[in-house]
């Protein structure tokens, strides 16, 4: 023990003992301003299977038939004294891209005094960007009484599939003139409702889009409307509309007899359905390897869910995103043909070459007499073009004669890079239909 001058002990101040483990602790004091959030939503059709039971003069042989008939979907519950229910929602639900979210914001001071010049912001954060729902910092609420809330009401669309978090502030003065900041957090999720699968198909001068849409949500949908708006690079054939053109370009929808799915696309989950475009360039060839021409177009969906809940959602599609085939240094294609080639009768072709590398070169057209193929050269076989300059075109002509009726490829021809040695061949199959003659009376091959 210390001891003093003098000698005296002085005697330790006693420790408080520490608390046993049941003392009650006074909880930690409660925010004055509280969130509250719902959202607003449309109800759900109750899904839930009557009972059954067997009663006397019921003919139910085996359990498995009384199963099969409780799971059956084809029941009218209005023969069983039930009526059809709705069930509201106990949560946020499923909320889908391309939906209107709207959410019912309760703000309450549950403190014992008024606060003073309260301000409310609510602001909806994704991974890339924020968005302000609700921000009264221009006109703050002068007082704000104990025991009182205050109710707002939000909209955003949902554009982003992830997880996106309301931030709700609360700022205000309290009685002693301390200013206060109290936030709250809610985290929820979006889903996509729809899958789009896009395939490209490139044949001769023309880009074919395939859409695939898949319904990958838990509930039915219909699509009101299904639609592609091509870029200015581009003139858009829609081939999903089986009408005659005399009749494409009436508004309203389309009949059971025009249209590729009816007149009404109802998708279940899991269903899909196909949409077909084909896209031409309005100036040039085809050049899937120019950025300006990379830009298709947009794909835009709108849809109705099960209780009339709309939604949209668009994708936009550019040859970039996927691994197209190297660009070619020597384009070989058919400038100009007959449109009727008959057996055994010479017609002319007209090449273009065109020279698609930096540097200029000098090529020679080149067929081989080769009599096993179905069209052979007629004539001469190999032809000098002059030196083209990088990114210059030139035509040359050739006779050909056709050897079997019937559908045929063109295929020989070939185009020789003097300098590298390099051989080009067309750069699309090309196929020709030859006709017998009026005195010829042999039947195709």
């Amino acid at each position: 023990a210390p001891r003093t001058a003098a000698g005296r002990v002085v005697p330790e101040p006693q420790r408080p003992l520490p608390a046993p483990k049941d003392t009650a602790v006074d909880p930690a004091p409660q925010a004055a301003v509280v969130f509250k959030v719902m959202r607003l939503t449309r109800p759900s059709f109750n899904s839930s299977i009557p009972a059954v039971s067997r009663l006397p003069g019921d003919h139910f042989e085996e359990q498995d038939e009384c199963h099969e008939l409780q799971s059956s979907s084809t029941w009218d519950v209005s023969e069983l004294g039930l009526s059809e229910t709705l069930t509201l929602p106990a949560g946020f639900g499923n909320i889908y891209l391309g939906e209107t979210f709207t959410g019912y914001i309760s703000v309450a001071n549950n403190g014992l005094g008024d606060l003073q010049r309260v301000v409310i912001k609510v602001e909806l954060q994704t991974g890339s960007k924020r968005s302000t729902l609700l921000d009264n910092s221009t006109s703050p609420i002068a007082t704000f009484e104990a025991k009182k809330n205050l109710e707002y009401l939000v909209e955003h669309e949902m554009k982003e599939a992830c997880t996106h978090i309301m931030q709700c502030t609360a700022s205000y003065l309290e009685r002693t003139g301390e200013e206060k900041k109290i936030r709250q957090y809610f985290k929820f999720q979006v889903n996509k409702p729809v899958s789009v699968n896009t395939k490209i198909h490139m044949m001769l001068e023309s880009v074919f889009l395939e859409n695939q849409v898949q319904n990958i949500s838990q509930s039915p949908l219909f699509l009101n409307a299904v639609t592609f708006e091509q870029s200015s690079s581009y003139n858009m054939t829609d081939l999903n509309d089986l009408r005659p053109p005399e009749m494409q370009t009436e508004t309203g929808p389309l009949n059971l007899i025009g249209d590729t799915h009816g007149e009404l696309t109802y998708l279940k989950p899991g269903d899909v359905r196909q949409y077909l475009y084909k896209l031409q360039p309005k100036q040039g060839p085809l050049d899937p390897h120019d950025k300006n021409a990379g830009n298709l177009g947009k794909l835009e969906m709108k849809w109705r869910g099960a209780l009339g809940e709309p939604g949209r959602l668009h994708t936009y599609v550019n040859m970039v995103q996927w691994k197209l085939p190297p660009k070619r240094e020597i384009e070989l294609s058919i400038a100009s043909m007959p449109e009727n080639i008959f057996l055994e009768e010479p017609f002319e072709v007209v090449w273009s070459v065109k020279n698609c590398t930096d540097k200029p070169c000098t090529l020679q057209i080149y067929m081989p007499p080769d009599c096993d193929r179905p069209v052979v050269a007629c004539g001469a076989c190999n032809q000098v073009l002059p030196p083209l300059a990088p990114g210059a075109s030139t035509t040359a002509s050739a006779h050909l004669i056709a050897l079997l009726p019937g559908l045929q490829s063109l295929t020989g021809v070939s185009v020789l890079d003097i300098a590298t040695q390099k051989t080009h061949t067309l750069s699309a199959p090309v196929q020709i239909m030859v006709e017998l003659g009026e005195t010829d009376e042999r039947l195709p091959v």
